[in-house]
């Protein structure tokens, strides 16, 4: 491990996880650090324990590589200031969170609008994506800005979530969100897959939150009469 703070300096400017090759005294100078993760913020995991629960020199390296998240002390990543910048660098910096923070709607709406990072669509993606829509919160899912938000940005992914549910619980939860979204916009049900648009109890649910879901109901219960009955009472 090199001492000479010239030299450590020098080969930091060039690359900045060269902080790993520098002695501890100098992983543990909050100058060295900053320059560090100012060239490249993974160098955060290089730096002395204690400077990865320094806020400023986190701030510094996220904003540089969100995924410099996963190097920050637990403190610093229930921190929604600093998440909020890392996951505005890099949306799926999203997944180092601290837990108690990955339900606040600032973090989860700058994911969904401020990002390029694509969403998981199935369980086996979710290791890698920020989060899947329909794992996300209760309260969030039926909160009018994130509904919005996701049929604005993040649509075609939400349809192939939708396409691909499987298990009872995301059945409910497609069914909630969908109904929630109906509130605010009736063309939500454009992407509501082909068997919840054909059937009849789900159809009436979303014709009761607005009687313009109706126009996309399957064609079947359309042309049926006794539905339509029921349907514009």
């Amino acid at each position: 491990l090199c001492k000479d703070r010239h030299t450590v300096c020098n080969a930091i400017l060039q690359h900045g996880c060269a902080l790993g090759f520098a002695d501890r005294t100098l992983q543990s100078d909050v100058e060295f650090v900053s320059m560090a993760v100012g060239r490249d913020g993974l160098a955060l995991q290089y730096a002395a324990q204690e400077l990865r629960d320094h806020k400023g020199i986190v701030c510094t390296a996220v904003e540089q590589n969100g995924f410099a998240l996963e190097f920050a002390s637990e403190a610093i990543k229930g921190q929604q200031d600093v998440v909020l910048a890392a996951v505005q660098q890099n949306g799926c910096a999203f997944r180092f969170a601290h837990d108690n923070i990955k339900s606040q709607k600032a973090i989860v709406m700058a994911v969904i609008e401020e990002t390029t990072a694509p969403l998981a669509v199935d369980d086996d993606q979710t290791s890698q994506a920020p989060f899947r829509i329909l794992d996300l919160d209760d309260k969030l899912l039926q909160d009018k800005d994130v509904v919005l938000a996701i049929f604005r940005h993040r649509a075609q992914e939400l349809q192939a979530q939708l396409e691909l549910r499987q298990e009872s619980t995301d059945i409910k939860r497609a069914r909630n969100f969908l109904l929630a979204a109906v509130q605010q916009n009736p063309r939500a049900l454009r992407y509501a897959p082909l068997d919840l648009k054909s059937e009849e109890f789900f159809m009436l649910a979303a014709i009761g939150e607005s009687g313009f879901a109706l126009e996309y109901g399957d064609e079947m219960l359309r042309n049926d009469p006794t539905f339509m009955r029921t349907a514009v009472r």
